[in-house]
């Protein structure tokens, strides 16, 4: 498949396009009706070498390897189908791709409203997909979706709009912002807009639980995103992601807890110790008895602070010496609220 941008859509505009047995297009003609499609769904229009190359993979490359036919026909070398009622979309599936094609379709379905996926109706209806109950279950927030937050907010990145966000913090007045949205991230039940801030030229999250007004805002130049996403997430827990080094963490944890956290890392760089390094660690902490040793290497965040303390004496940071002492001082907080209602 090509690996360029909007591929998939190319494909069935194209497939659409060669399969009109009445329409007798160029290449040159297809590469505009390709584009006048592909602007209509706010997607960058592409070149005639592009469109070549699409053709070729369908022709050759595909698994679906239609017959092309091109032919002369008033001075022009025209192309298409040579069997007019082809689609490479008539393709039969079989039992196990249509289960598994019902079953996304019924996980996206949990997303009502937005605007972009209003196709998926008609899809569920060729497919003869019913409103049962879901196997994977998708966590919502039903005060965003009466107020289209989430749906407005989709809309905008998939049509790369900018908009004018009204926000407020908890006990504060409702500020403006200009934003470039990018991504809709959920975690730990809440759901998140990461957005390119253009007031202050840097990348900001928003939860959508604080949003009050979506405008779409056309006259905003778009910046695209010029950065892998997924990447930019990989060295925090959370949502969050300060401007600070990445610190090496060094805990412990007791055997009374460790299976929760070897069943589920909280986070990708969680590796345990073993054999002389957990032997120096016990031989420097000989306090600690059984459990097991572990490191990390993450940004310090609130969140990573929230899901280090939740498990209370059971798990102890040794080092960094900052983060130990911040853990140590919160659990103190705690300890000297509990004695103050005693």
């Amino acid at each position: 498949m090509p690996t360029n941008k909007n591929a998939l859509t190319r494909i069935a505009i194209l497939d659409k396009l060669l399969s009109r047995r009445h329409a007798h297009f160029s290449i040159d003609e297809l590469t505009e009706k390709l584009n006048e499609e592909l602007e209509a769904m706010f997607m960058e229009k592409v070149t005639r070498r592009c469109v070549q190359k699409d053709i070729h993979y369908l022709e050759y490359e595909s698994t679906f390897l239609p017959e092309i036919e091109r032919y002369q026909l008033a001075g022009k070398q025209c192309i298409r189908y040579k069997d007019p009622a082809y689609s490479v979309f008539h393709k039969q599936l079989t039992d196990d791709e249509e289960y598994l094609l019902q079953e996304a379709l019924k996980m996206l379905g949990q997303f009502d409203r937005l605007p972009n996926l209003e196709a998926l109706d008609s899809l569920r209806a060729s497919l003869s997909v019913k409103r049962t109950e879901p196997i994977i279950s998708i966590s919502r927030n039903p005060y965003i979706e009466q107020k289209n937050t989430f749906a407005q907010l989709f809309t905008a990145i998939s049509q790369k709009q900018s908009i004018i966000l009204t926000y407020h913090k908890f006990q504060c007045e409702p500020k403006q912002y200009k934003l470039c949205p990018y991504l809709l991230k959920e975690y730990n039940h809440r759901w998140y807009l990461l957005a390119w801030h253009i007031e202050i030229d840097m990348l900001h999250t928003f939860p959508l639980d604080r949003m009050d007004e979506i405008i779409f805002a056309p006259e905003i130049p778009y910046k695209e995103c010029e950065m892998d996403l997924e990447e930019y997430f990989e060295d925090v827990v959370g949502i969050t992601v300060p401007n600070e080094e990445v610190q090496h963490i060094v805990c412990w944890i007791s055997d009374e807890e460790k299976d929760y956290i070897i069943s589920k890392p909280f986070h990708g760089s969680i590796r345990y110790y073993k054999d002389e390094k957990d032997k120096a660690l016990r031989e420097q902490y000989p306090q600690l008895k059984g459990g097991v040793f572990f490191s990390l290497d993450v940004i310090p965040t609130f969140e990573l602070y929230r899901i280090l303390s939740s498990f209370g004496h059971h798990l102890l940071v040794l080092s960094p010496a900052f983060i130990r002492d911040e853990l140590h001082n919160k659990a103190q907080k705690v300890a000297d609220a509990y004695k103050k209602i005693k």
